[in-house]
């Protein structure tokens, strides 16, 4: 596939992804996938499809991918992240020792408040103005098994 966009209407038209690769997304800038809903009044808007896959491992840019079951996504680990909350409840950033405000405690807020449970988001880079304290808490996800 070449130059894929993906709309919240493909996810709410039930559009089914398989065995897609964004390698060749390499040079582009941002890649986010949001799935919507049938109806606002749905408690969750997460998509479990067990066929769902999707390979992001040689996409480079700018990567947010939410509400996919986050294990159906290949990633390459020293570029993009997998993230799964284990409650409902946000705030959970601080409970666990996140950085106050910091990237990653926004993230598990943002994963809350889009009623999903799976992220897959990118790293930091190294050149980064708080790169040490968002890799600390990259860490602590991964103690918490949130972050895998």
């Amino acid at each position: 596939m070449d130059k894929l966009k993906v709309w919240r209407f493909m996810f709410d038209n039930r559009t089914k992804m398989r065995h897609v690769r964004a390698s060749s997304l390499a040079t582009a800038n941002r890649f986010e996938i949001q799935p919507g809903l049938t109806s606002e009044k749905e408690k969750d808007r997460q998509i479990d499809d067990p066929d769902f896959s999707l390979d992001v491992s040689g996409y480079q840019g700018d990567l947010q991918i939410w509400g996919v079951r986050a294990d159906g996504v290949t990633i390459n680990s020293e570029k993009q992240i997998r993230l799964r909350h284990p409650t409902r409840e946000r705030r959970l950033g601080p409970a666990i020792g996140l950085t106050v405000q910091g990237l990653w405690s926004i993230a598990l807020d943002q994963i809350v408040g889009r009623r999903v449970r799976d992220a897959v988001l990118s790293l930091p880079k190294p050149k980064d103005q708080d790169y040490a304290d968002q890799m600390r808490d990259i860490e602590l996800l991964r103690s918490e098994g949130i972050a895998f």
